[in-house]
């Protein structure tokens, strides 16, 4: 952010006078903003208000002030700036809807007193606008909520029915009521709920062609295996799963609400004391993953599935060849995956352990060990799993005693990632490097290893140092 900043000013200071400069200010504050680095948003939207009050995006800036502030609980100044904004641009067309974008900010926040003034606001002042029908059915829709925050089913329902009377003539109706629906399962979790229940078949029964009446059936097939799963009535859970899968197995929502189910299935083996249940549970976690591999369509919940199911396998069953292969189909097939990384070191290290408990030679194994963590530092350099990578190359290799290779791993430890470890993990590693050195013959690089060692204790009467000091002198006395 420090160099953002850096450039941010070269913008202001050598394009002061160009006539994109206003936007191009607002679109960093709007950066800040997303970021929720408020202050500097602020410190933006202000400087394009004030330096630029005839340009289009001075508006929008003061716009931009306003919503920042309700995000930072900053009413008081959220008010003003609002004010300021009616009262700086009383006739521009856009000012409807700044407002409508400001109202919808405090209603997201949970200000619904402030959202509906603003709402009331502009159908009275703008009554002609499109944004006036909008700020109507925004304001339906707001008093719904502290009615569902306040778990009051029976004026929710009525509300909604009004909702739909109300606005019959309007196209996004069934998408509106199915957010109703979305906001009371997330509010409980996904748990079965009759006020979720009773919204999603409101969608069903009104909107019967849309989309919105699809995802309905979906959340509550979703809620009543939730409920067969928080209940142990796992024959007709797993049963439940099956028949979800297989009739919503080309909907765009299915990935991830099956993900949500084996999540649910990963959490209750997490919960639980018995041995058998945990892995019963487990057990089940990745059969719903494996749906998601096996029997739905390519989705971004594919590579996730694979990467969770691989580390049950290895962290939690001890299934390490599993696990492995799974890792290596996102190490291969999704090298963009966020824990691409991750899975590519664990191959490394569960083939390591696999090797461990098998108790039996298996150059295969070892080849694979190896390349697994060679993959690492080509294709992740700067991921956690790079340091670990390259110290387990250079472990490998010393063990094996092949000096030269533990060499060059032992060399791009110590220059990438030595000077963030601890003190005693840095003359661990200078240590095994000279040690090296002098295996090589190398006596010269062997103190050189040394005498780093000895500027990283930097105290002279530490016991540590005069044993060093003696290895030198011997070192030296060989060249």
């Amino acid at each position: 952010m420090q160099k953002a900043q850096v450039e941010l000013d070269k913008l202001q200071n050598n394009y002061s006078a160009d006539p994109n400069i206003a936007e191009s200010v607002f679109n960093v504050a709007d950066t800040y903003y997303w970021f929720k680095r408020y202050d500097e948003a602020d410190s933006l939207y202000r400087y394009v208000s004030e330096s630029y009050p005839d340009n289009d995006f001075a508006m929008w800036s003061q716009m931009g002030l306003a919503i920042s502030f309700i995000a930072n609980g900053n009413e008081p100044a959220a008010a003003d700036a609002t004010d300021k904004l009616i009262l700086n641009y009383p006739d521009n067309k856009k000012l409807p809807e700044a407002l409508f974008y400001i109202a919808g900010r405090y209603a997201w926040d949970k200000k619904y007193n402030e959202a509906q003034d603003i709402y009331y606001y502009i159908a009275d002042q703008f009554s002609e606008s499109e944004w006036a029908k909008n700020a109507e059915f925004e304001s339906a829709k707001v008093a719904i909520y502290p009615l569902l925050d306040a778990n009051d089913e029976p004026n929710s329902l009525a509300a909604i029915d009004n909702l739909i009377i109300d606005f019959a003539d309007r196209n996004d109706l069934a998408s509106a009521v199915y957010d109703l629906a979305v906001r009371v399962d997330s509010q409980n979790n996904h748990n079965m709920n009759s006020t979720t229940e009773a919204i999603c078949l409101k969608v069903i029964d009104n909107f019967p062609d849309s989309s919105q009446s699809t995802f309905s059936e979906i959340i509550i097939s979703r809620m009543n295996i939730v409920s067969l799963i928080d209940s142990n009535d796992e024959p007709n859970a797993i049963n439940s799963i099956d028949q979800f899968v297989e009739k919503f197995k080309d909907h765009q929502k299915t990935p991830e609400f099956t993900f949500d189910i084996a999540q649910r299935y990963y959490n209750k083996a997490r919960s639980k004391d018995d041995a058998n249940e945990i892995e019963e549970y487990y057990l089940k976690s990745v059969y719903v993953r494996e749906k998601i591999i096996n029997e739905l369509p390519v989705s971004d919940f594919t590579p996730q599935a694979i990467y969770t199911a691989a580390v049950i396998y290895s962290q939690e069953l001890g299934e390490y060849e599993k696990g492995i292969d799974y890792f290596e189909a996102v190490a291969v097939n999704w090298p963009e995956y966020e824990y691409a990384w991750h899975a590519q070191y664990f191959v490394g290290m569960y083939s390591e352990r696999l090797k461990r408990s098998s108790d039996v030679d298996d150059p295969e194994l070892d080849e694979q060990i190896e390349q697994a963590y060679k993959a690492v530092l080509e294709n992740y350099p700067v991921s956690k799993s790079a340091k670990r990578s390259a110290l387990r190359l250079a472990q490998i290799n010393y063990h094996r005693e092949d000096w030269s290779q533990a060499a060059v791993y032992s060399e791009l430890y110590r220059a990438e990632y030595m000077a963030a470890e601890s003190l005693e993990n840095q003359l661990s590693i200078l240590k095994t490097l000279a040690s090296i050195y002098e295996k090589i013959g190398d006596n010269k690089l062997a103190v050189e290893a040394y005498v780093e060692m000895i500027q990283y204790i930097a105290d002279e009467n530490d016991p540590r140092i005069n044993p060093l000091l003696l290895k030198i002198d011997e070192l030296e006395e060989k060249e």
